[in-house]
């Protein structure tokens, strides 16, 4: 378990550093944008320093109970069967491809800049967006596309999966999956969308080998030998050592399905969080210590000046859980920033969280319930 856990941090870290080559994936335009925010809130592409945006309306911090929470959830998100807590690198790389395309919010940027992944039509799949809350769970999912990469060159057979960012160039009588979502966790790659196994089992460097934990399996051909994956009837399933394996190494698919066949409980605050900020447009959850979370974390997946990785250091360092999520809602978008404590005592004041997480928010909510935070915010 000691290994496993390992080659599975060494994965999440891989995918992390390849969030600096996003822009190679939308083409050869490498003017550097960073968005300010229109009169709307809403970001608009200036090849200039960030400004500081001014909210539309006063802004306003209120605390509540968790119950209290307009949006918050109450069942766990189906990604966390895919988790495995008892391992100190788990860590959760999240996009919902259909959740991205809803938001009115994240309007398209007019370049590509690193970071800012394009799809086949020039709109972004990643924009970038404002605030640590947003822009550390966003930046982090772009590592899936580039998770998708990688996996191209261990599983030819997930060319045929028509990805939004690639367009239509799978033909109808090839494609098996249509992409809605990508997950990256410590125990698998999932990649999500309804599978059609007809067409699946039909391509010929495919061999389907029975069934497993109610899934299908199969092995693929590929220049580097034989990979098994399995499939459902809405997901696809791979060991997460695609990002970082060498081309002769066989992953196996195993671990995976050991981690789906095992009950298990997830630590309460750990299910607490989770359960709260639900899913996403983006999600980035794991524990926040020295090599998976705080500064570190910031430093990778953010853009932010000293000063700010300085404050989240500070606010940071008594957090063991650190679960972020970003999506859109009706009024614009919403975040849900989730942290544990490790005593109640050492949550701090609820106004510190909006300097740090969400400064341009327009309203802000801060629900504390013992060692457990929550921070929802409108804008």
């Amino acid at each position: 378990m000691k290994q496993r856990g390992i080659r599975r941090r060494t994965l999440l870290a891989t995918a992390g550093s390849l969030v600096a080559l996003g822009g190679c994936l939308g083409g050869d335009d490498s003017t550097e944008v960073t968005p300010t925010s229109t009169s709307e809130g809403e970001p608009s592409s200036t090849p200039t320093e960030q400004a500081t945006e001014t909210p539309t309306q006063p802004s306003t911090t209120e605390t509540v109970q968790f119950d209290e929470l307009e949006t918050a959830g109450t069942e766990l998100p189906g990604y966390t069967d895919l988790v495995e807590t008892q391992e100190p690198g788990w860590t959760v790389i999240r996009a919902n491809f259909d959740k991205v395309a809803g938001v009115r919010a994240y309007s398209p940027l007019t370049d590509t800049a690193p970071g800012g992944i394009l799809g086949s039509g020039g709109e972004p799949i990643y924009p970038f967006i404002d605030g640590v809350a947003e822009e550390v769970p966003a930046t982090a999912a772009a590592s899936t596309a580039l998770v998708y990469s990688a996996l191209l060159s261990r599983l030819p057979v997930v060319t045929n999966v028509d990805a939004p960012w690639q367009g239509t160039n799978v033909s109808e009588g090839n494609r098996f999956m249509q992409l809605e979502g990508l997950t990256v966790t410590n125990a698998a790659v999932q990649l999500e969308g309804p599978a059609d196994h007809e067409s699946l089992a039909a391509l010929e460097s495919v061999q389907q080998e029975g069934e497993s934990a109610g899934l299908t399996i199969y092995t693929a051909e590929s220049e580097n030998g034989e990979q098994s994956f399995a499939a459902g009837d809405s997901q696809l399933l791979v060991p997460p050592g695609v990002v970082n394996a060498s081309a002769s190494e066989e992953l196996d698919l195993e671990p995976v399905l050991d981690t789906l066949r095992t009950v298990r409980e997830l630590p309460p605050g750990i299910e607490q969080l989770l359960k709260s900020c639900g899913d996403g447009a983006f999600v980035y959850a794991g524990p926040a210590d020295e090599t998976d979370g705080s500064p570190q974390l910031l430093q990778q997946y953010g853009s932010a000046n000293e000063e700010t990785v300085e404050r989240y250091r500070t606010l940071l360092e008594p957090v063991t859980t650190m679960v972020l999520v970003a999506e859109g809602h009706e009024r614009g978008r919403v975040t849900r920033t989730g942290l544990e404590y490790e005593s109640p005592a050492a949550v701090p004041d609820a106004g510190r969280f909006r300097a740090v997480f969400v400064p341009e928010a327009e309203t802000v909510r801060v629900a504390v319930d013992g060692n457990l935070v929550l921070i929802e915010a409108f804008r």
